[in-house]
């Protein structure tokens, strides 16, 4: 099963004050962290100079891209997973007028976990560590 959603993290969540915004698209398939919980989880994490990054809506050319895809083993009672965040930038190609989004920056982890606990754990290193150090250039 696949679960789509997209969301505005907004400024004021992230830094006070901040009317800025970043848009950010979420996507999930398997058993974790589905529907609004991976939103819930990642949402309000998201920081440094990447928040600062102007939501699509108000002509913002950035997007932060959010997927995970997990796996449930029943003789092990673990999860193999993978989440992958990629800042990606709207371009629009000259000949068919399509938008398409490049990638500018991608990271990741995979691993197998016994619990959504550590898989948030995970998570939260990922963000804390490559995620909200990006600087945009």
């Amino acid at each position: 099963m696949k679960t789509i959603a997209r969301v505005i993290v907004f400024g004021a969540l992230l830094s006070i004050g901040s009317a800025r915004a970043l848009t950010v698209a979420y996507t999930t398939e398997g058993p974790m962290m589905r529907d609004a919980r991976l939103v819930k989880f990642v949402g309000p994490q998201i920081g440094g100079p990447i928040a600062a990054l102007p939501d699509m809506e108000k002509g913002g050319a950035h997007r932060l891209s959010v997927r995970l895809t997990s796996k449930y083993f029943s003789e092990d009672k673990s999860f193999l997973y993978l989440i992958e965040f990629d800042v990606q930038q709207r371009v629009t190609d000259r000949d068919s007028g399509k938008v398409l989004f490049a990638t500018l920056a991608k990271w990741y982890s995979w691993g197998i976990v016994p619990s959504e606990a550590e898989l948030r754990k995970n998570i939260t290193e990922l963000i804390a560590g490559k995620v909200n150090t990006w600087h945009p250039e």
